[in-house]
């Protein structure tokens, strides 16, 4: 959270700025991840997990980054049935809107993520 604050030179306008345009790009994200799974096309939903992933590190958003890891090798690594189930559940997709949206949430408040 500091790194994130002082890469930003502690600028609370301008995190909640880029925070805001974050959002925007995953939401963007997250409906090519239900496009991938509609499609149950497993690579595809990987590279978009693996997209998903290293933005949402970068701005520090752990928990949605650690769960699009997850996710992503469950998709790579993954048994058959395994794959299957997260293609008829699919849950996964809302379940990281869930998390854009209370990192996007506290982002606006506070000027920073906390998780």
């Amino acid at each position: 959270i500091a790194s994130i604050s002082q890469r930003f030179g502690h600028n609370h306008e301008l995190i909640r700025n880029v925070m805001s345009g974050f959002a925007s790009d995953q939401e963007k994200q997250l409906v090519r991840l239900q496009d991938q799974v509609v499609r149950r096309n497993a690579a595809g939903a990987a590279e978009v997990l693996h997209a998903i992933k290293g933005s949402s590190a970068t701005m520090g958003a752990r928990s949605m980054a650690q769960l699009a890891g997850e996710l992503e090798q469950q998709f790579l690594h993954g048994d058959e049935d395994t794959i299957t189930q997260l293609f008829i559940d699919g849950s996964c997709v809302e379940t990281l809107r869930g998390l854009l949206l209370e990192d996007s949430v506290r982002a606006a408040g506070t000027g920073h993520i906390t998780r």
